[in-house]
């Protein structure tokens, strides 16, 4: 079984994902299936290359599969809602990314960037799109807002709400504003927008997930841990390290 896992192992990296597929299967049989989510991952990374190609028959196929393994799956869902969105098929796609931020707040960093390409392909009806969304998690402000900031999406009313609240609410950002003479709960919509552009190139210099099995840190997301190999133990850190992105700017 051990040499079953280590082949498993070699087939992700070689991002040969039918025969990682057939590993898996054994292993299944066997009793010693590795992570239940790892199989519609690879049945996710088979859409997201079909999907590539145009071959959308074959994308939903695959995307089918991984539903079987793994019902209400986050990853399938989004790239669901890439082919909606594609397609025109704005109601599903709003659907789909509101049932992934239901399900796990952490995937915001995903889920907004989509939202905003729904709502600038659909023109004014976009931002009560964007605001029905993020509405269904009202507990999400830092997550939101960090996502908003990362994906310069501050023309959309709800979110530069939660961007204000963020800004307010963390205590190292609101010193900081407080130090330049103004207050953090009453900024102008200038003022917001440059605060956030410093913060989106802070962050780009400085880890913003951390593995939550194995502590690796990373600038990017990754379904996959690069440390330990766990799917899905990403999770977003969700205030800027001022101190560290200084010192990246720095250098």
């Amino acid at each position: 079984m051990a040499a079953m896992r280590k082949l498993m192992r070699i087939y992700e990296q070689e991002q040969d994902w039918p025969r990682a597929i057939e590993v898996f299967r054994e292993l299944e049989k066997a009793g010693r299936a590795p992570q239940e989510s790892a199989i519609a991952h690879y049945y996710c990374e088979l859409a997201e290359a079909a999907h590539a190609r145009g071959e959308l028959d074959e994308a939903r196929e695959h995307l089918r599969a991984a539903r079987r393994e793994v019902r209400r799956f986050p990853r399938g869902a989004l790239v669901r809602a890439d082919i909606a969105i594609e397609q025109a098929n704005f109601a599903l796609a709003e659907k789909l990314l509101g049932a992934v931020l239901a399900h796990d707040a952490a995937l915001a960093i995903e889920v907004i960037p989509r939202l905003v390409r729904l709502a600038r392909a659909t023109g004014s009806p976009g931002e009560a799109a964007i605001a029905r969304v993020v509405a269904g998690r009202p507990d999400a402000v830092n997550e939101v807002a960090i996502a908003s900031i990362m994906s310069d999406a501050l023309d959309f009313a709800p979110l530069e709400d939660r961007v204000r609240a963020c800004l307010a609410g963390d205590e190292a950002i609101a010193g900081l504003v407080r130090a330049i003479g103004r207050d953090p709960e009453a900024l102008d919509v200038r003022a917001v927008v440059d605060i956030a552009v410093v913060l989106r190139r802070l962050a780009a210099r400085t880890p913003r997930y951390r593995c939550a099995n194995c502590g690796f840190s990373s600038i990017e997301h990754f379904w996959q841990c690069p440390g330990c190999k766990t799917w899905d133990s990403q999770r977003p850190l969700l205030r800027f390290d001022l101190v560290a992105g200084l010192e990246g700017a720095k250098k």
